[in-house]
Protein backbone atom coordinates (compact mmCIF):
# COMPACT_ATOMS: atom_id res chain seq x y z
CA UNK A 1 0.00 0.00 0.00
CA UNK A 2 1.20 3.52 -0.80
CA UNK A 3 0.32 7.04 0.34
CA UNK A 4 -1.18 9.73 -1.91
CA UNK A 5 -2.33 13.35 -1.66
CA UNK A 6 -5.32 14.69 -3.58
CA UNK A 7 -4.16 17.54 -5.81
CA UNK A 8 -7.52 18.85 -6.98
CA UNK A 9 -10.28 20.67 -5.14
CA UNK A 10 -13.78 19.24 -4.86
CA UNK A 11 -17.19 20.84 -4.56
CA UNK A 12 -19.39 19.48 -1.82
CA UNK A 13 -22.59 20.13 0.09
CA UNK A 14 -24.71 18.25 2.60
CA UNK A 15 -27.50 16.18 1.11
CA UNK A 16 -31.07 17.09 1.99
CA UNK A 17 -34.00 14.69 2.27
CA UNK A 18 -34.85 15.60 -1.36
CA UNK A 19 -31.32 14.59 -2.48
CA UNK A 20 -31.32 11.21 -0.73
CA UNK A 21 -31.43 8.21 -3.04
CA UNK A 22 -29.19 6.41 -5.48
CA UNK A 23 -26.26 7.89 -7.40
CA UNK A 24 -25.83 5.84 -10.56
CA UNK A 25 -22.18 5.23 -11.55
CA UNK A 26 -20.49 2.99 -14.08
CA UNK A 27 -18.78 0.99 -11.33
CA UNK A 28 -21.97 0.50 -9.30
CA UNK A 29 -24.87 2.41 -7.80
CA UNK A 30 -24.14 4.21 -4.52
CA UNK A 31 -26.60 5.20 -1.81
CA UNK A 32 -26.80 8.86 -0.78
CA UNK A 33 -28.29 9.41 2.66
CA UNK A 34 -29.65 12.67 4.04
CA UNK A 35 -26.86 14.48 5.91
CA UNK A 36 -24.05 12.85 3.92
CA UNK A 37 -22.02 15.01 1.56
CA UNK A 38 -22.53 15.07 -2.20
CA UNK A 39 -19.01 15.43 -3.61
CA UNK A 40 -18.26 16.52 -7.19
CA UNK A 41 -14.70 15.95 -8.39
CA UNK A 42 -13.22 15.56 -11.85
CA UNK A 43 -16.62 14.99 -13.43
CA UNK A 44 -17.55 12.31 -10.90
CA UNK A 45 -20.27 12.62 -8.28
CA UNK A 46 -20.19 10.44 -5.17
CA UNK A 47 -21.51 10.38 -1.60
CA UNK A 48 -19.31 10.64 1.49
CA UNK A 49 -20.51 10.02 5.06
CA UNK A 50 -20.62 13.31 6.99
CA UNK A 51 -18.29 12.19 9.80
CA UNK A 52 -15.64 10.98 7.34
CA UNK A 53 -15.94 14.06 5.11
CA UNK A 54 -15.55 16.40 8.09
CA UNK A 55 -12.41 14.52 9.26
CA UNK A 56 -10.73 14.43 5.86
CA UNK A 57 -11.61 17.69 4.06
CA UNK A 58 -11.09 21.37 4.84
CA UNK A 59 -12.72 24.41 3.30
CA UNK A 60 -10.75 26.00 0.46
CA UNK A 61 -10.46 29.78 0.28
CA UNK A 62 -13.40 30.33 -2.04
CA UNK A 63 -16.64 31.23 -0.31
CA UNK A 64 -18.65 31.16 -3.53
CA UNK A 65 -21.57 28.76 -3.15
CA UNK A 66 -22.79 27.05 -6.32
CA UNK A 67 -25.49 24.42 -6.70
CA UNK A 68 -22.68 21.83 -6.33
CA UNK A 69 -21.59 23.38 -3.02
CA UNK A 70 -18.46 25.03 -1.67
CA UNK A 71 -14.85 24.24 -2.59
CA UNK A 72 -12.96 21.84 -0.31
CA UNK A 73 -9.44 20.42 -0.22
CA UNK A 74 -8.75 16.90 1.00
CA UNK A 75 -6.49 17.25 4.03
CA UNK A 76 -6.07 13.55 4.84
CA UNK A 77 -3.60 11.33 3.02
CA UNK A 78 -5.00 8.40 1.07
CA UNK A 79 -3.66 4.86 1.26
CA UNK A 80 -4.15 2.92 -1.97
CA UNK A 81 -2.98 -0.15 -3.86
CA UNK A 82 -3.14 -0.60 -7.63
CA UNK A 83 -4.80 -3.91 -8.42
CA UNK A 84 -2.52 -5.00 -11.26
CA UNK A 85 -2.49 -8.69 -10.25
CA UNK A 86 -6.28 -8.90 -10.41
CA UNK A 87 -7.16 -11.19 -13.35
CA UNK A 88 -10.87 -10.41 -13.66
CA UNK A 89 -13.36 -7.86 -12.32
CA UNK A 90 -14.69 -8.38 -8.81
CA UNK A 91 -16.92 -6.37 -6.50
CA UNK A 92 -16.26 -4.78 -3.13
CA UNK A 93 -18.72 -3.54 -0.53
CA UNK A 94 -18.25 0.13 0.32
CA UNK A 95 -20.04 2.28 2.88
CA UNK A 96 -22.34 3.54 0.13
CA UNK A 97 -22.94 0.34 -1.87
CA UNK A 98 -21.20 -2.22 -4.05
CA UNK A 99 -18.56 -1.12 -6.57
CA UNK A 100 -16.88 -2.97 -9.40
CA UNK A 101 -13.09 -3.39 -9.04
CA UNK A 102 -11.36 -4.00 -12.37
CA UNK A 103 -7.75 -5.00 -13.13
CA UNK A 104 -5.59 -1.86 -12.94
CA UNK A 105 -8.04 0.03 -10.69
CA UNK A 106 -6.93 1.33 -7.31
CA UNK A 107 -8.35 0.08 -4.01
CA UNK A 108 -8.31 3.03 -1.61
CA UNK A 109 -8.55 2.88 2.18
CA UNK A 110 -9.72 5.87 4.20
CA UNK A 111 -9.23 7.12 7.76
CA UNK A 112 -11.90 4.83 9.21
CA UNK A 113 -10.76 1.76 7.26
CA UNK A 114 -13.49 2.30 4.66
CA UNK A 115 -12.61 1.20 1.13
CA UNK A 116 -13.63 2.32 -2.34
CA UNK A 117 -12.51 2.01 -5.97
CA UNK A 118 -10.64 4.66 -7.97
CA UNK A 119 -10.09 4.04 -11.68
CA UNK A 120 -6.60 4.60 -13.11
CA UNK A 121 -7.46 7.73 -15.11
CA UNK A 122 -9.09 9.47 -12.12
CA UNK A 123 -6.17 8.49 -9.88
CA UNK A 124 -3.59 9.93 -12.29
CA UNK A 125 -5.58 13.14 -12.81
CA UNK A 126 -6.34 13.82 -9.14
CA UNK A 127 -3.72 12.25 -6.84
CA UNK A 128 0.04 12.48 -6.42
CA UNK A 129 2.21 9.90 -4.66
CA UNK A 130 3.96 11.05 -1.50
CA UNK A 131 6.24 8.06 -1.07
CA UNK A 132 8.53 5.96 -3.26
CA UNK A 133 6.12 3.00 -3.31
CA UNK A 134 3.37 5.26 -4.70
CA UNK A 135 5.70 6.70 -7.32
CA UNK A 136 6.51 3.20 -8.55
CA UNK A 137 2.83 2.16 -8.59
CA UNK A 138 1.82 5.27 -10.56
CA UNK A 139 4.59 4.66 -13.11
CA UNK A 140 3.59 1.01 -13.69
Amino acid sequence: MASFRKMTLVRARKATADDAGIIERDGGDLTLEEGAYIVTSGGSVYPCAADIFEKTYERAESRVLTEDGLLFRKSAMLEATRMTALCEPTVIKTLEGVESLNPGDWLATGVEGEQWVIDQEFMQDNYEPIDEVGQKMMAA
